[in-house]
């Protein structure tokens, strides 16, 4: 049914986004177990003639013949009149009508012919056979038909509905209510019901209209400045005498005025100057065409260059792109082009920043030809280099792209004193993360890590490293989100840490929480060690490791991955 030019579904109970559907026996939400079968075959034909394969009574449901017959085919007369085979000829397929009835014909092999009833008329089916019988067998007919008939001792009748409400509220109207041909209780079709049809709707009054008037507005301003927006209007009611603005319902409601939001078309969006450079040391910068939706294959490249010896803090207020995996179609990609770390960053988050090491930051946004969201709107500040973040905001960051970096607080400078920042790397359960130390020197802790320390914790179980100390340059492989804390306390600094991230397609186990360390190069030694002695020879005992396994072969499942120099694996 077409509602409002939109094609709605409605059952055969005459309700909207209704399931319901006739059964083979023509009954609503039937089971098809209050009809039976007739059926039959006609296997002998007459040359150049139609002949009668069935007679289909009034009423019938859920008509089907079926001719098998290699140099025949099917015609169908509708009370007395050829309506399929006319003039001897076969019928193209497709659908005809006869009378009420709607028959569907087929030509491809086998010839077929369905008509879903209840039927209005008397319907033959009929075969026409094309070669005489010197052919032999394989010339004649081979014609099957199969039809329902309702197995009911009651009469169809018209069920009718309670009169709706008036549609108009004031003045003359229209009435409506449902009529529905039943039998035994349930609805079947409206051609099994013999009587006249009763009236589906009738006049109604309710009486002279309200003079109170409706007042019209001026239309706002286009909701965009490029491409279509919405302008709206306020409509009012109105007393005539004093023009004191009245509740809608003192107004006539048929008569109110359409338009109060409209359709508005401005100059077609581009992504003409989306390319930009800002030498202030803030300012804002957004997506093109923000705050309406991005154009499809856009490509718009944003530098930023502050005074030399200043960091770049980019904060993103809105952040709406398509999400993808590992950001292969629409994305944000932020460079600080001075040490050449990266993030990148897509699909929907609340705000967030990002803060770049050096004073020369490449904001790159890239959208593909599928889905455009809403985009990004985002403001940048600087401040000094000697400055830690606490001093400009807080240290706390969440970090959300495929790949980044992060570390301590003045770096490569001391970090100070009393420091205490949060960080998070966004993945999802399945996601291995890979945190890459280059550099690593906090204060000495002992092996419980009591002055200064980096926690890094994996939400999805809760296993967690505290690291302290100096250490060469090791990676760490993770599941799901990571939670990094670190933390001074008021005595001795270090220079801290560096470390950058990528999220990678393979999955580990939730178990495996392990420790592997990349090859420095040709002088680096693998070996491989029980959990205890891994930590003596690395000096790390501060690092959590999984609880020890059975020291079979190879030590099992509980070994840890190792590098050494040569020498300090002789050692080992």
């Amino acid at each position: 049914m077409c509602i409002s030019g939109r094609c709605e579904n409605v059952g055969c109970d005459g309700k909207l986004h209704s399931t319901a559907e006739f059964d083979r026996c023509g009954i609503c939400n039937g089971d098809g177990s209050k009809c039976t079968p007739t059926t039959g075959v006609q296997t002998v034909g007459v040359f150049g003639e139609f002949v009668k394969v069935a007679s289909v009574p009034i009423g019938a449901t859920s008509v089907i013949a079926i001719d098998r017959g290699q140099y025949t085919f099917l015609g169908v007369k509708f009370n007395g009149e050829m309506v399929i085979g006319k003039n001897n000829e076969r019928t193209y397929s497709g659908l005809t009508s006869a009378g009420a009835d709607v028959l569907y014909y087929s030509y491809d092999e086998p010839d077929y012919l369905t008509i879903k009833g209840p039927t209005t008329g008397v319907i033959e089916i009929m075969v026409f056979k094309q070669y005489g019988s010197e052919y032999g067998d394989v010339v004649q007919p081979n014609a099957g038909f199969r039809y329902y008939q309702v197995a009911s001792t009651g009469t169809p009748e018209w069920t009718t509905g309670s009169w709706s409400t008036c549609s108009k509220s004031c003045g003359s109207g229209q009435e409506t209510r449902d009529v529905t041909c039943t039998l035994d209780g349930q609805p079947v079709a409206t051609t099994m019901c013999k009587d006249v049809e009763p009236a589906e709707q009738r006049p109604c009054d309710q009486g002279p209209c309200p003079l109170n008037q409706w007042t019209i507005g001026k239309y706002s301003q286009c909701s965009v400045t490029c491409g279509d927006g919405i302008k709206t209007r306020i409509v009012t009611c109105q007393s005539p005498v004093d023009k004191k603005v009245l509740d809608d319902s003192e107004c006539n409601p048929d008569t109110k005025p359409d338009g109060e939001q409209q359709t508005c078309s401005k100059a077609a969006c581009t992504t003409k100057g989306c390319n930009v450079k800002h030498t202030d040391n803030s300012g804002s910068f957004s997506s093109p065409n923000f705050p309406n939706k991005y154009l499809a294959n856009a490509d718009c490249v944003t530098k930023i260059r502050v005074t030399t010896g200043r960091r770049v803090r980019v904060l993103f207020n809105v952040f709406k792109l398509q999400n993808s995996g590992n950001c292969q179609k629409d994305y944000v990609r932020l460079t600080d082009e001075g040490s050449g770390t990266e993030a990148i960053f897509c699909g929907s988050r609340s705000s967030f920043h990002w803060t770049s090491e050096t004073n020369m930051v490449k904001v790159e946004f890239h959208s593909d030809k599928g889905t455009s969201k809403k985009g990004f709107q985002a403001d940048y500040e600087s401040f000094e280099a000697e400055e830690t973040l606490a001093d400009v905001a807080s240290c706390d960051m969440m970090l959300a792209g495929f790949s980044g970096s992060i570390s301590s607080p003045n770096y490569p400078k001391q970090y100070d004193n009393n420091d205490h920042c949060k960080a998070n790397i966004d993945a999802k359960e399945t996601q291995v993360v890979q945190l890459t130390f280059e550099e690593f020197e906090l204060e000495e802790g002992g092996p419980t890590c009591e002055y200064d320390y980096l926690q890094i914790t994996q939400s999805v179980d809760g296993q967690s490293y505290k690291l302290c100390g100096s250490k060469s340059k090791m990676v760490l492989q993770l599941q799901g989100e990571i939670k990094l804390l670190f933390h001074s306390d008021g005595s001795n600094t270090a220079k801290g840490y560096k470390a950058s991230y990528k999220i990678l397609r393979r999955r580990k186990k939730r178990s495996d929480l392990e420790t592997t360390l990349k090859e420095l190069g040709d002088d680096v030694t693998k070996i491989q060690m029980k959990p205890e002695e891994a930590l003596n020879g690395i000096e790390a005992d501060n690092v959590k490791l999984p609880p020890e396994a059975d020291t079979n072969d190879r030590f099992g499942d509980e070994v840890v991955t190792i590098q050494m120099k040569p020498e300090e694996a002789v050692q080992a």
